[in-house]
């Protein structure tokens, strides 16, 4: 027996009735056709977003470029509906960014950001300065379902206003220590140079610096990288430099860029100063007339010369010292000299056995000479300072 389809269908049927079944069956075809056809002019869409227009995005890395760098941009396209208005919530903690695992997030405890023309302007208001994080959902609302855009997170910095003012004949630093000082440790805040540094476009902790002695070659001063300067961190920008040698130095500023790396943004040469010379003034003498001293306050411990740096002299709390003079007795003629080592006048085994001597010899009215006055100042060096000391022993 035949047992086609064709047979089992149509085997002792009325033309009619096959006729008929024939056109229900074209009919189930051209259902099944169609059905087709929407399903696949459905999913042919599927994740697409369907949108009323676009515009062309420009996202530079920053809007301000230093000489010598890469202007950077990204530039894409940009769906905007003048229809459908997108949903931006908006958060400073990452954590609130919720991933459902459905292709759907949650944005808890979030705030959000009122869209204008199709486009989310998201405003804060800075009070602090440093630097801060945000990150968000953006939510499309599709015909059948909705689309979910997580974002961040994203980074700003909030800088303190603030101007630089340079005087151009006036970059000078001064020598306040000693190598012996630094090597040891026992430097302070007071025996350096306190220098602040900015660079536009660079939070002041994203700063470091270089220092460096110059050296004068073919008649230009050049960086000598073989000659560090000390210097030490203290604070957001702010450092203090620590030259032990007088002559020329330079500061180099860097700056982290987006990638950390160091990257040098500028240098500034700086004139290195010793301290301005120092007062000296005997201790003990009469109050109504400082040239005169009693004899007995002249071989009294109170007789001590003491040096200090100018009061103008804008670096506080440094220290200099009286570490020798010449001891000189007058009577029109000269007529005796004692080197002495030491501030004493006259208390001490220096030379002021000696000194001691000749004052408690000496009458009212009679007059000395502290000359070749050697003060060390907080560089450590000896210098002669530059005057003598003229006094007369009162009754």
């Amino acid at each position: 027996a035949d047992s086609t389809w064709l047979a089992t269908k149509f085997r002792a049927m009325p033309v009619i009735a096959a006729f008929t079944m024939l056109t229900q069956l074209e009919s189930d075809l051209l259902k099944i056709e169609s059905d087709i056809i929407k399903h696949l002019l459905k999913t042919i869409n599927v994740g697409a977003i369907v949108t009323s227009g676009g515009q062309a995005m420009v996202m530079p890395k920053s809007d301000y470029v230093f000489k010598g760098d890469n202007y950077s941009a990204d530039i894409f396209f940009g769906i905007k509906d003048k229809y459908k208005n997108p949903t931006v919530f908006i958060t400073d903690d990452k954590s609130n960014v919720k991933d459902n695992g459905d292709n759907t997030y949650t944005c808890v405890g979030c705030d959000s950001v009122p869209i204008v023309g199709g486009v989310a302007r998201y405003n804060v208001e800075t009070k602090r300065i440093g630097t801060y994080e945000y990150s968000g959902l953006l939510k499309i609302s599709g015909d059948d379902n909705d689309r979910y855009f997580p974002f961040g997170p994203k980074e700003y910095r909030v800088a303190k206003k603030s101007v630089v003012v340079s005087p151009t004949r006036m970059n000078t630093m001064y020598v306040l220590t000693t190598k012996s000082k630094i090597k040891s440790g026992k430097i302070d805040d007071k025996d350096g140079n306190p220098i602040e540094v900015s660079a536009a476009g660079f939070a002041p902790e994203d700063l470091s610096i270089q220092c460096y002695r110059m050296k004068k070659v073919d008649g230009k001063y050049k960086i000598n990288t073989s000659e560090k300067i000390t210097y030490k961190k203290k604070g957001k920008g702010k450092f203090i430099v620590y030259p032990t040698r007088t002559g020329r130095a330079v500061i180099i500023v860097r700056g982290k860029d987006e990638n950390g790396k160091s990257v040098k943004q500028d240098q500034k040469e700086f004139i290195v100063r010793p301290a301005p010379p120092s007062s000296v003034v005997l201790g003990g003498t009469t109050a109504k007339d400082p040239k005169k001293i009693q004899k007995k306050n002249a071989l009294s411990s109170v007789a001590v010369l003491k040096s200090s740096l100018p009061a103008s002299f804008p670096f506080k709390g440094l220290k200099s010292r009286v570490v020798g003079f010449t001891f000189e007795t007058t009577g029109g003629q000269l007529k005796e000299k004692v080197d002495v080592r030491g501030a004493n006048l006259s208390r001490g085994k220096n030379g002021q056995d000696q000194v001691a001597k000749y004052i408690d010899a000496m009458s009212s009215g009679d007059e000395f000479i502290l000359t070749n006055i050697k003060v060390k100042g907080p560089d450590g060096k000896e210098v002669r300072w530059a005057g003598d000391l003229k006094y007369t022993i009162a009754r």
